[in-house]
């Protein structure tokens, strides 16, 4: 895939620390000062020699021993021996013979109508569809490209920045990406092919491209029976459609980004829509003299690097993935 122009990003991030101290107060013991005032001015030199002594002796002995004798031996005698000996007897004799006859005779024959599945095995044989929108995925968005049943798409760090690039091409540049789907007999479970290209807008009006009528010059990209170029083959289960093109590149800001893992794209297509995502791998050899540039050291991509696109061991290269709807067009 050529002539699309993305943009990409690199980003570091700067952890600021910071500390904290705090300060404690002085307690302050007061000290007890025992002061004794001697008063040294007084000279009373009283001479009283009243003898007066108490000689009343109360000799009161009151012995009162009033020792409580109440001896009450009250003893509770009460031997009731009530033994009820009521039986209950009642003997429940209700023989409901109700038989439920109650036959569930529910045909349902409704068909699936779960979104994710919804399917045309009458649409057309073949399908055209310009991207309308596109977005980088989420770290929980994306493919799995190596197949260790993880999503990959390590370049989902610079989103906020490759997203607002992405939507100022898809506002100003006269290349657009196309999907194609032909060979197509059941649009709910079919063996059919599929394909990528990036024709280009000849009217001039980038404002009508998604209006599900337009049409675009595919140039070389498609062959002599007008179909991609960059196809193969794919599968449709449900609706729901895998497909793997082997080879692709596209442009970003003069370089070209060759994916060395090939590009692969999952969605849902019906005849008047195609949603999904699609990711591949760019080469670590590929982005470091971008990154150099821009301002950045081989070894900040090295270590982006999450694919190993030779299977020797070393991660060599770093994913990328894009979620995308799109609306039918033609080509010329």
């Amino acid at each position: 895939m050529s002539r699309f122009a993305l943009a990409s990003v690199l980003s570091v991030l700067a952890l600021a620390g910071c500390s904290s101290n705090y300060g404690a107060g002085d307690d302050k013991d007061p000290s007890l000062v025992d002061t004794a005032a001697i008063d040294t001015a007084e000279a009373d030199a009283d001479t009283d020699t009243d003898a007066d002594t108490d000689t009343d002796a109360d000799s009161d002995t009151d012995t009162d021993s009033d020792a409580d004798s109440d001896t009450d031996a009250d003893t509770d005698s009460d031997t009731d021996a009530d033994t009820d000996t009521d039986t209950d007897t009642d003997a429940d004799s209700d023989t409901d013979t109700d038989t439920d006859t109650d036959t569930d005779t529910d045909t349902d024959t409704g068909a699936d109508t779960d979104p994710s599945a919804v399917c045309d095995p009458t649409g057309p044989t073949e399908a055209t569809w310009v991207v309308d929108s596109i977005v980088v995925g989420s770290s929980s968005e994306g493919v799995d490209l190596d197949g260790d049943g993880a999503i990959d798409n390590v370049m989902s760090f610079a989103k906020s920045s490759l997203d607002t690039s992405l939507a100022d091409t898809l506002a100003t540049s006269t290349t657009v990406i196309v999907l194609q789907f032909w060979d197509v007999d059941d649009w709910c479970d079919d063996d059919i092919y599929g394909g990528l290209l990036t024709p280009t807008d000849t009217d001039g009006d980038l404002t009508d491209n998604a209006s599900g009528t337009e049409s675009f010059d595919p140039g070389t990209d498609v062959d002599s029976s007008g179909y991609a170029t960059m196809n193969a083959a794919a599968v449709i289960a449900g609706g729901e459609y895998s497909l793997t093109i082997a080879s692709a590149s596209i442009e970003v800001g003069g370089y070209t980004l060759d994916s060395v893992t090939g590009v692969f794209v999952e969605g849902t297509a019906t005849e008047s829509a195609n949603t999904g995502v699609m990711g591949f791998a760019i080469s670590v050899e590929t982005m470091v003299p971008i990154a150099e540039d821009n301002g950045y050291s081989r070894e900040i991509v090295e270590r982006l690097a999450d694919i190993d696109s030779d299977g020797d061991g070393v991660n060599d290269a770093l994913s990328i993935a894009f979620v995308f709807t799109s609306v039918p067009c033609t080509l010329m």
